[in-house]
């Protein structure tokens, strides 16, 4: 009987020692240097600090007197054991990971990729968005999906993926170049105020370092680029030959006639691949060409995505509707 007794009060003093030790690691709390935090007590009751008047400029620069928690900083706090959970997030500004957003273009559904990253921030004292005071931090942890668990990272790719999706949609592949500056700088702006209201703050604007069309569009322009640079190597060496006076000048010029030829089978592949694209329907391929005129056939040149050659020997027209300016290239 007294072995059975000591046998119990040695495992339960064994299950004290485990529950004293584990207590003893749930009730420090430590947050970063680039944190604030708040307390959850039986997952309902928020402590996120005393409410406290704050400074804050809005939109237009003026510093204006806002209500808002004070929250738990950078150190080590403490918190009931077991009933009690922290919730952090950071308050500094990051650079998002890079992220590859899925697009398609133009009346063909042409697919293409954009690589982006932005830098943004979720202020401590919150912020003013479209005239309006958001406590970023307790908007985010709270007020958006699941109590005191947000990833900015992940909310900021959502709005900036469907963002782009949009504004790159109407964009004809031939164009991506030209357009690509203008649709980047809209995104930003538009997103901005998106995110706004959800007290995340843009820093940056966006930045793409890749831009490229996939698929038969990318191969097609790919083949042509390059033989319209070995014919140009060609016509270059040939007319330093000549100046050079060693009679080489017309033999290399006959290579550059057949890189020449070479280049028109080139462009008769392109075109055929926007046959295809076109389902062989002429009318509208002469439809699509016709608004087109003035800009020769796409070419992809590695991360700055597809360029526009300006057709030879033909003046380019002056801006229509149906056809922009070019932008400057990024």
């Amino acid at each position: 009987m007294e072995n059975k007794m000591s046998m119990f009060q040695a495992a339960a003093a064994g299950v004290v020692g485990v529950a004293v030790v584990a207590t003893l690691f749930d009730v420090p709390v430590s947050v970063g240097s680039n944190q604030v935090a708040c307390f959850r007590t039986f997952g309902g009751y928020v402590d996120c600090g005393p409410l406290v008047q704050k400074q804050v400029a809005d939109e237009a620069g003026v510093v204006r007197t806002v209500q808002g928690y004070q929250y738990y900083g950078p150190g080590l706090h403490m918190k009931w054991p077991w009933i009690s959970g922290a919730d952090k997030i950071q308050v500094s500004q990051r650079l998002t990971d890079l992220h590859t957003a899925k697009l398609t273009l133009g009346a063909q559904n042409q697919p293409a990729e954009v690589d982006y990253q932005i830098i943004v921030d979720v202020p401590k004292d919150g912020m003013f968005s479209k005239g309006k005071y958001v406590d970023s931090v307790y908007h985010l942890m709270y007020e958006m999906g699941e109590a005191g668990s947000v990833g900015v990272n992940d909310l900021v790719d959502r709005f900036l993926d469907a963002g782009l999706g949009k504004a790159f949609a109407p964009t004809e592949p031939d164009v991506l170049s030209v357009k690509r500056t203008e649709i980047l700088a809209d995104v930003t702006n538009q997103v901005s105020g998106d995110l706004g209201q959800l007290g995340v703050k843009v820093i940056s604007e966006l930045k793409a370092p890749r831009t490229e069309l996939l698929g038969s569009w990318k191969a097609a322009a790919n083949t042509r680029v390059e033989s319209i640079g070995r014919r140009q190597a060609a016509e270059n060496d040939a007319q330093a030959e000549k100046l050079k006076g060693t009679g080489k000048g017309d033999a290399i010029l006959e290579v550059a006639t057949k890189q020449a030829a070479a280049t028109k089978e080139a462009d008769a592949a392109y075109i055929k691949s926007l046959r295809q694209a076109f389902g062989n329907d002429d009318n509208a391929l002469a439809i699509f060409l016709m608004t087109k005129a003035g800009t020769a056939l796409p070419q992809v040149l590695g991360a700055q995505g597809i360029q526009i050659i300006p057709s030879i020997g033909a003046a380019r027209p002056a801006p229509t509707a149906a056809l922009d300016a070019p932008a400057a290239q990024p």
